[in-house]
């Protein structure tokens, strides 16, 4: 028995045609980011939710890459329900449909970027210190507070210029955070 599979880019043309995706891999790997309308079914659990890949047309399985999903389509067939494996998984989704937000050249402006602002925002401690008069512990809340904030920033990125500033201000709260730690 041979099992069909589509590619990711397929399945994107499958959901806006209103197809089901059902996601067999773990609780936790579902809630950390699957495919949009996919339903969580754990692979332990296939055996006791066959009727849930039952359906107006064909079950598309997707798991992390493929493996599992694999299995779950094999099981599924032999109980008579007609499954079809996602090639490439919830990783090949997120890779190639969704995207990757900046090109490698853009990245390593952001790195350099922000190490020569964690660079040059060493200098200013003692400043900080004495012209300002921000003690050290208040001087890690502070950094504490921007590295969050900075952080929060940065999961919502969508542009190269939304990216600089979210790491201009996680860069901000890094530079004295392990410095202040470990005075």
């Amino acid at each position: 028995m041979s099992i069909s599979e589509i590619t990711v880019e397929e399945l994107a043309a499958v959901l806006e045609a209103g197809g089901r995706v059902l996601d067999v891999r773990n609780p936790d790997e579902y809630t950390g980011g699957h495919v949009p309308g996919a339903i969580s079914i754990p692979l332990a659990t296939v055996p006791d939710n066959v009727d849930a890949f039952r359906g107006d047309g064909p079950a598309y399985v997707i798991c992390k890459v493929g493996g599992r999903s694999m299995s779950a389509c094999a099981y599924l067939m032999d109980h008579g329900v007609e499954a079809i494996n996602v090639a490439g998984g919830t990783d090949g989704w997120i890779q190639n449909i969704t995207g990757n937000i900046l090109t490698p050249a853009q990245g390593k402006i952001l790195f350099v970027f922000t190490s020569l602002l964690m660079f040059a925002l060493r200098f200013c401690g003692h400043f900080i210190e004495s012209k300002l008069k921000i003690s050290p512990i208040g001087l890690l809340l502070i950094c504490a507070i921007l590295a969050v904030i900075g952080l929060n920033m940065v999961s919502g990125i969508t542009t190269f210029g939304g990216a600089m500033i979210a790491l201009a201000v996680y860069a901000l709260g890094k530079t004295f955070f392990w410095p202040t730690m470990l005075a």
